[in-house]
């Protein structure tokens, strides 16, 4: 089990999920045991909402997109393991959020974790983009985190792939 430790001793890590063996959990201790559960879209999608009103959409749009320009297909490039790199830059890069720089250092490093568990979903077609439009259409859009941990929820994936087109987050049309 892969694990990415914070400064509080909390930690993240994959391990077998509902779906597959790539969910992400939060690893911290409670009244002496060791708990694990799995953030939800909504919780971490909510932290970006909140942040985005304090420093800025551009801000933590650009630190997303940041991230998820360093987000590959990990596990081809280095044998089925996150890059450290990403864990460590995204340390320095959110020193820059002060007294929140833990749950931002958190936060986007489960957005790292979620987008390189969506290249491992049998058939996928989508990756790591059905993350970048949620992201989007909660800071520029306006929705809800719980909208947008659910519009995408069974719906065909060349229709998600259109609106990404749409908002400009992909160049071409299927």
């Amino acid at each position: 089990m892969e694990e990415v430790v914070f400064e509080d001793g909390t930690s993240l890590v994959f391990d077998k999920g509902k779906k597959d063996d790539w969910c992400v959990y939060y690893k911290f201790m409670k009244a002496g045991r060791q708990q694990l559960i799995a953030p939800l879209d909504r919780e971490y999608f909510d932290v970006l909402i909140r942040a985005s009103s304090q420093f800025g959409y551009e801000v933590v749009w650009a630190d997303f997109c940041s991230i998820y320009d360093k987000t590959h297909d990990e596990w081809m490039l280095h044998k089925r393991k996150s890059d450290p790199m990403v864990f460590q830059y995204i340390y320095q890069m959110t020193q820059k959020y002060g007294s929140k720089q833990l749950v931002m250092q958190k936060t986007f490093s489960i957005l790292y974790m979620a987008m390189l568990a969506e290249y491992r979903y049998v058939g996928t077609k989508l990756d790591k983009l059905i993350k970048k439009l949620a992201v989007y259409r909660i800071l520029f859009c306006g929705i809800s985190a719980f909208d947008a941990a659910n519009e995408n929820k069974n719906k065909p994936w060349h229709k998600i792939y259109n609106d990404c087109v749409r908002y400009g987050l992909v160049e071409e049309n299927f």
